[in-house]
C-alpha cells in the first residue's frame, strides 16, 4: 500500500496489489489512480490545512491475524496538516467489493 497526504488536505490510498489492467495506460506507462480518498468526505471541515505528516499503527489483533494466514487488512492512520490537526482514521479492506463502488462512501474508486 502506498499513501499520501495531499495539499487540499485529504489522504488518498493506493492498493498496489490491484492489476494494471483497472488503470489507464498512456505511453506504456500506467497511471494508478487512488484505490481511495478523503478528499470527496462530506465529514471534512470547511478549512483543512496541507497533510504535513501521516503515521501508521496496526494493532496487536493485525499481527496475530497475519501469522493465522488472513489476507484481510486492517490499521491505524494518523494524519497531521498545517493548522495542527490530528485526525485518526481507521483503514479496513472490504470483505465483499462492488465494481460499481458505494452509494454511501464516495471515496471509494469506481472498479
Amino acid at each position: 500500500f502506498a499513501l499520501a497526504g495531499m495539499e487540499e488536505g485529504g489522504i488518498c490510498l493506493w492498493d498496489l496489489r490491484e492489476p494494471e489492467s483497472q488503470h489507464p495506460t498512456e505511453d506504456g506507462v500506467v497511471w494508478r489512480r487512488p484505490t481511495y480518498t478523503t478528499e470527496f468526505s462530506c465529514e471534512f471541515e470547511d478549512i483543512v490545512g496541507s497533510v504535513v505528516a501521516l503515521r501508521t499503527s496496526s494493532s496487536k489483533d493485525q499481527a496475530q491475524d497475519e501469522a493465522a494466514g488472513s489476507s484481510r487488512f486492517s490499521f491505524q492512520l494518523v494524519s497531521l496538516d498545517s493548522w495542527s490537526n490530528v485526525s485518526v482514521w481507521l483503514v479496513a479492506e472490504m470483505s465483499n467489493t462492488d465494481i460499481a463502488g458505494s452509494d454511501v462512501d464516495f471515496g471509494l474508486r469506481i472498479g
